[in-house]
């Protein structure tokens, strides 16, 4: 698909135009039904997914900025998920004005680098997520605690962070893996 927008630019555009279109009417449904909260998944259309920053910033993140705009019309908050690689993308997606962030994964399988992540999002963005789903589910309690406590520490202060995954506790996630990970929350998370 990466193709058709260099070589049929007005196709390319067409397609976007038509999801968008679509995506706006079902926003703007639960909008008028009184959601608060809007969770909006752009994951299809990231990096992750194979697109380009270029192409994110010029074709799917005035769509995006869009959203947020219908959505704080309403007085609702607008939730952005992304959980792969966005950091050359990261200040755009902040820029827009949303309101949080998730899943911030960690490398290999995404690119969040916690620290710019913080600088970036100032008091603008609230940032969600991070701690490695792959380590809670393969790794060992202590590897969960010092990642857990290391996104608590470097995201938390001065506020703006919810502890959080990098996308879900998965299936068969051992149970001392998944209590080092709530312990450690319950013990560094207050600031």
């Amino acid at each position: 698909m990466a193709f058709v927008r260099y070589d049929d630019r007005e196709f390319f555009d067409a397609l976007i135009k038509l999801y968008h279109e679509h995506y706006k009417g079902h926003l703007i449904h639960c909008l008028e039904a009184g959601a608060k909260v809007i969770f909006g998944s752009w994951y299809n259309c990231s990096m992750s997914a194979g697109w380009s920053p270029t192409i994110y910033r010029e074709c799917f993140l005035p769509c995006i900025k869009e959203d947020i705009a219908i959505t704080h019309s309403y007085g609702a908050y607008f939730h952005i998920y992304d959980d792969g690689k966005f950091m050359p993308i990261a200040k755009d997606l902040f820029d827009t004005g949303m309101d949080v962030i998730s899943t911030l994964c960690p490398p290999p399988a995404g690119d969040a680098d916690p620290v710019r992540l913080k600088e970036l999002a100032k008091d603008k963005v609230v940032l969600n997520g991070y701690v490695d789903l792959v380590k809670i589910r393969w790794g060992t309690p202590e590897e969960v605690a010092a990642e857990t406590k290391y996104a608590i520490e470097t995201m938390g202060p001065g506020g703006g962070y919810m502890l959080g995954t990098s996308d879900s506790i998965r299936d068969g996630s051992p149970d001392e893996n998944v209590a080092a990970f709530f312990k450690t929350g319950l013990e560094y998370g207050k600031y």
